[in-house]
Parts: structure tokens; sequence; C-alpha cells
């Protein structure tokens, strides 16, 4: 890793603002929607293919589309409940113990970054890595890019992740993105370039999102085609397992089933795009063993207690019929080997794994660049007393 006196210089935040304002320009001549501060840079279409996977159209299954769990004021207000919830303890907490846990990411960040955060979720982490960039940029100004597909939640974590930050030395661009279109990501490129020039950006994936979607691998290799510069970097945070077994996938199913606040995120969505009654079907996560024993994914679907006409926002309507099933969340945790071949493309700056005080589940923390560049050391940072298992 380059030190500070090689790093290349942050844009003045003269030059910052005139880029914000040139890319605002750009996209009211191209008539693109902009509203309360957050730049809406969704394809058109994006509404109506969530709208097919849930009604599971061509033969599909019933599913919500990657990302569309968080989609809208219901959803959004579900799911910041749910991350204050101590049976939901992924999420739970790798919120609390944040500011002990990213350390050897944050002793590998030494020098000036710009931030690109995808996925700030409620904003607490964001705000952390912020104060931390802040310190080493001295009187330079850092570009923050918060991105998340949904509006709603984009504003939660925005109010939480800029408290207390120096606003004169950060230039704030949230942009509303489904980051699944690869289309959209070339454009988001195009965008960073123009903010931060030559500078070094650290880009963000926390609170175990990379394992959320459907194709983790694909998704892990379309974020990284956003690293522009052998300086660049991607800090990936994912829940991990000891190891993969038919206990632990029970036991991971468990921590989903025993959440009443995760159960209501998981249908809110349903309740936010169709006319399904409160409380229709069971919520039920089931774990199964995966990737060459080695992944543990936890599916949530919703089981129809009886069969129904379903009325969907855009009009039209579908049937569901008793006991069938409509996919709602996947979720996964990590083997150490499994992490090893997930990342295999890249290089390992830094690299933290801390355990739950019981069972064999934990976070694991990795700042990568690209490959062949940086330090590939791998180190093992457990936090004192965390009872680290995982």
């Amino acid at each position: 890793m380059a030190n500070q006196s090689e790093r290349a210089e942050a844009p003045p935040k003269s030059t910052v603002a005139d880029g914000i304002s040139g890319i605002a320009r750009e996209l009211k001549r191209l008539d693109a929607p902009l509203g309360f501060g957050v730049w809406d840079l969704q394809t058109a279409d994006r509404r109506g293919e969530a709208m097919n996977a849930l009604k599971g159209t061509g033969g599909q299954p019933k599913h919500l589309k990657d990302g569309y769990q968080y989609v809208g004021g219901f959803p959004s207000h579900r799911w910041r409940v749910a991350t204050t919830d101590e049976h939901y303890r992924t999420l739970n907490y790798g919120i609390s113990q944040f500011p002990r846990t990213w350390h050897p990411v944050r002793d590998a960040l030494d020098q000036a970054y710009h931030y690109v955060s995808i996925g700030p979720g409620t904003g607490e982490k964001d705000r952390i890595v912020l104060r931390h960039l802040q310190s080493m940029a001295s009187d330079e100004t850092v570009v923050y890019v918060p991105i998340d597909i949904s509006g709603d939640l984009l504003r939660i974590g925005l109010d939480t992740a800029l408290r207390d930050i120096d606003d004169d030395r950060v230039e704030v661009l949230p942009i509303e993105l489904d980051i699944t279109d690869a289309e959209a990501l070339q454009g988001l490129k195009i965008i960073i370039h123009e903010l931060t020039g030559d500078s070094p950006v650290l880009y963000s994936l926390l609170g175990n999102t990379l394992a959320n979607f459907s194709d983790d691998r694909r998704m892990l290799n379309q974020i990284t085609e956003l690293l522009a510069s052998p300086q660049d970097r991607l800090f990936l945070e994912l829940a991990t397992t000891r190891e993969a077994n038919p206990k632990l996938a029970e036991q991971a199913a468990s921590e989903y089933e025993g959440s009443r606040t995760f159960r209501d995120f998981a249908t809110a969505a349903l309740h936010e795009y169709t006319d399904l009654p409160s409380g229709f079907g069971t919520v039920h996560p089931t774990a199964e063993i995966i990737d060459d024993d080695q992944v543990l994914r936890i599916t949530t679907h919703l089981i129809a207690d009886k069969t129904l006409q379903v009325s969907v926002k855009d009009g039209d309507d579908f049937k569901l019929s008793k006991g069938e099933l409509i996919e709602l969340y996947i979720s996964r945790k990590y083997t150490p080997d499994a992490l090893d071949q997930l990342c295999a493309g890249l290089s390992r700056v830094a690299s933290g794994r801390q355990g739950f005080r019981k069972g064999g589940f934990g976070i694991a923390m990795e700042l990568l660049s690209v490959a062949g560049v940086g330090n590939t050391k791998k180190a093992l940072h457990p936090v004192a007393g965390s009872g680290a298992e995982g």
C-alpha cells in the first residue's frame, strides 16, 4: 500500500462541487429524476421486473427480486426495527460491535480515501468509517457516495452517517441505484471518476449484504469492476460459520426463525406491493449446505395457508395456491475456506474475524484490492474477550 507521501491529492472542494454541479446539469438535460437530495439513477423497467418476479411470470418461482425487500417506506421501517433485535444476531452484533471489530481494516487505511458505500443500512458503520477517513484527509475534501436501491433506507442511513461529521470537509452524493444492473454500475463508475479523479477510493459492502444476493459471486465480480486503480480498496463484511454441517445449518435457520422483527421485515415488501392481508401465511426459514459443503445458505419463504387471488400495485393480479411458496430473503454464512474461494480473484490487504460468544458463527472483515496489488498477508485479529469461535 502506498504511504501518505505517495498518494494522489484529493480534489479541492471547489473542484468536487463543480463536478457534482456538472453531473446534476447533465442528469437534468437527460430528464433523469431528482428528488429530496437523492439522485435516482434506476432504469425505467426495474419496478416491472420486480413485480414480474413476485407474480412468477414466465414460470419462474415466485420471489422478491434482489434488493426489493428494502424498497418502500414500510420495508425500510421494518428493517430499521430489525437491526435492534438481539435475537437477530448477525445484524445486531455486527452493528453494535463494529467500533471494535473493524480495527484491522481501519489500521490498514493509512492514507486519504474517498468513500463509496454500497448499502449503508442504518448508517452507524458509515459514520465511523467517515470519521476515520476525515482524520486521514487532513484539510482535504472527502467525497461520500452512499448507494442503495431504497431511497427511503438511504435517507434513514444518511441521517445517522453524517451526524458529527465536519460538513465543510465532506461532499455527499446519495444515489438510489439497483447495483444488480450492470449498465447502471457502468454509469456509476463514470460518476465516481468524475468526482474523485485519480485519488484512491474506498468501496464498502457491509452488513453481510453480499450474501443476500441470489448470485453472490457474480455480484462481487461486478462490484470489483468499480475499482479503477491499484490504490482503490473494497471493504467486505460477511457472516461466518466455523464449518458447514447439519447441526449448524439448523442453528442458522433458527436465528431467523426466532426473530419476530426479522419475520415482520421479511413480509413487509409483500404488504408494500400487494394486498396480501397482515398475518397471511407462515414465514419459514430453512438452511442448506452448498458449494462443496463450505457455505450455509438460509432461504426464507412465505408459505400460503390458503388459496388467494392477490392484487399487485402494478394493476395486475396472480393466484397464490394453498401451500405455495414465495421466496422472501436469502442469506449465507461462509466457512473460512469459502471466504478464501470467494475472494480468490482479489488480494487481501487486511483481514479480521470475530466469533459470537456462543455457537459457531461470527463476522469476517476483508479489505481487498485488485489482484496482484498491495499487501497480501492474511491476518487473524480476534477481539479480546469476544470468545471467538468462528
